[in-house]
Order: structure tokens, then C-alpha cells, then sequence
């Protein structure tokens, strides 16, 4: 249900978060689906399990979150830092990506079909097993990082 708040439409089932300072937060499990959280600082917070799909992370600070098995399809997050954080068997299907700082990540078994990494550093990153078929990894940065497949495909546009 859309109200209006201080002149502009929100949705109630919409979690509106921009700017939150979160840090070393314990969310785990909870639906933050479509939510907003621009720009939120959500370092070494534990969203674990968290459904954030179709979720806005624009610039998000995300450095050393557990996002085990969260839910980010379709989630939108160019320019956030996502270094090490643990994203294992995470669901980043078609998530944007592009010049996100994935540095040292976690993305073992993580799901990142049709996920648009243009740009994004992925320096570090272990991919063993991440599944990227039909990912845009066009100017990825991927110095030091281990990505062996499964047999599953994983073959991404580079």
C-alpha cells in the first residue's frame, strides 16, 4: 500500500533503508525484497539467508558481510564494496554488478547467471564452483582469483 511521507510516495512493503548505518547488524533471514537501501553501511553485517532480491545497494557498503545463501536476484549494485564478504551459495542472478569492488569475496557455489559485472574487481575473489553462465564480465578485474567450474556451466561473456 503506497502513502505518502514528507511529499513523496513510499511503499509500505517496501523497506526504505537509504543511508542506514547498519554495521555488524544481525538480519539474517529477514525480507528486505525490492527494499531500498542506497548507499546503506552494512559492513560485517549478517544478512545471511536475507532475501534482498530486486533490492537498490547503489553504493552500499557491504565489506566483510555474511550474505550466505542470501537471495540478491535481479538486486541492484553498482559501485558497492563487497570486499570480503562471504557470498557463498548466494542467488545473484542477474544481479548488476558492474564496478562493484568484489575484492577478496567469498562466491563459491554462488549463482551469477546473467549477472552484469562490466567493470567490477573481483582481485582475490574465490569463484570455485560459482556458476556465471551468460555473466558480462567485460573489463572485470580478476588478478589473483580462483574460479574453477563445476559441471555445471559457468562460461561468462569476458
Amino acid at each position: 500500500m503506497a502513502r505518502m511521507v514528507q511529499g513523496r510516495w513510499h511503499d509500505a512493503n517496501r523497506p526504505i533503508l537509504r543511508r542506514a548505518v547498519l554495521r555488524r547488524t544481525d538480519i539474517r533471514k529477514a525480507s528486505l525484497a525490492r527494499g531500498i537501501l542506497d548507499h546503506a553501511d552494512l559492513r560485517e553485517a549478517n544478512l545471511s539467508e536475507t532475501d534482498l532480491s530486486h533490492a537498490q545497494l547503489t553504493g552500499a557498503r557491504l565489506d566483510s558481510a555474511n550474505l550466505t545463501a542470501a537471495v540478491l536476484r535481479f538486486a541492484d549494485l553498482p559501485g558497492a564494496n563487497v570486499k570480503a564478504a562471504n557470498l557463498q551459495q548466494a542467488d545473484l542472478t542477474g544481479a548488476i554488478l558492474n564496478t562493484a569492488n568484489l575484492t577478496s569475496a567469498n562466491l563459491r557455489w554462488a549463482i551469477l547467471a546473467q549477472a552484469d559485472l562490466r567493470a567490477a574487481t573481483l582481485s582475490h575473489a574465490n569463484l570455485v564452483n560459482a556458476i556465471l553462465s551468460g555473466a558480462d564480465l567485460t573489463g572485470a578485474m580478476w588478478v589473483d582469483a580462483t574460479h574453477r567450474c563445476s559441471n555445471q556451466s559457468c562460461d561468462g561473456k569476458v
